[in-house]
């Protein structure tokens, strides 16, 4: 366990050489609040963001060879490939702790009305969209490493565009009612969004087994 924390603590020291870009990510969510006063579209753009941020470990783990440095401070494969996925979901959980105190403020102000229940329901939906780019890419820098995959990295993002726009259109030429059918999931959110929840993890921790194969077979 606790060369796991080693592991995160580690990754969040990584974050270091990117703290201009993220304190510039902040100001471009800052921004977009204002501008389009839409609590839901804010929680939509900080959690896709958010994966970008858990690729930074990978990106300095590379430039500066940490993978020997872990390998001297005698940690084992998987304990790094545990740490990354927890230093993920920390991530993911540092995103809805800051998506929720910012929903403070259109409620105060009545720029969105919007209740707790329905932007919790966002939340746990876009945990699984994140948690699907993030199982998604993580096994392939683990496999072939950041410079070889990086180009990888919008594959998640391109399958998550496309499920939105080609779903819909697919259910409807389907002949399912997509208004009736969003009006029937208002009034299950509680069990949709302890399936997005789950969802999440459990493709979490599938592609964290998936990425413990492929990086003990690697070649450093």
């Amino acid at each position: 366990m606790n060369k796991i924390l080693s592991v995160i603590r580690l990754d969040f020291y990584t974050l270091k050489p990117y703290q201009k870009s993220i304190f510039g990510m902040l100001l471009i969510w800052l921004i977009l609040f204002l501008v389009f006063r839409s609590i839901g579209i804010l929680a939509g753009i900080v959690m896709i963001s958010l994966t970008l941020f858990a690729t930074y470990p990978f990106s300095i783990g590379e430039r500066y060879d940490l993978d020997t440095l872990y390998a001297t401070l005698s940690l084992k494969r998987k304990d790094v490939v545990i740490g990354r996925y927890a230093f993920a979901f920390i991530i993911e959980l540092i995103g809805v702790a800051a998506v929720f105190i910012l929903s403070a403020l259109p409620f105060l102000n009545g720029m969105e009305n919007t209740s707790f229940a329905e932007l919790a329901v966002v939340i746990c939906v876009l945990y699984a969209v994140s948690s699907l780019v993030i199982a998604t890419q993580n096994p392939i820098f683990f496999k072939y490493g950041y410079t070889k995959s990086k180009l990888f990295t919008y594959l998640p993002l391109i399958l998550v565009f496309l499920m939105i726009t080609l779903i819909p259109i697919l259910m409807n030429n389907i002949g399912i009612n997509l208004p009736a059918l969003f009006e029937t999931a208002m009034t299950n959110m509680f069990v949709i969004g302890v399936a997005c929840v789950v969802a999440g993890l459990i493709l979490q921790t599938l592609s964290c087994i998936l990425s413990c194969k492929f990086y003990e077979k690697r070649d450093l």
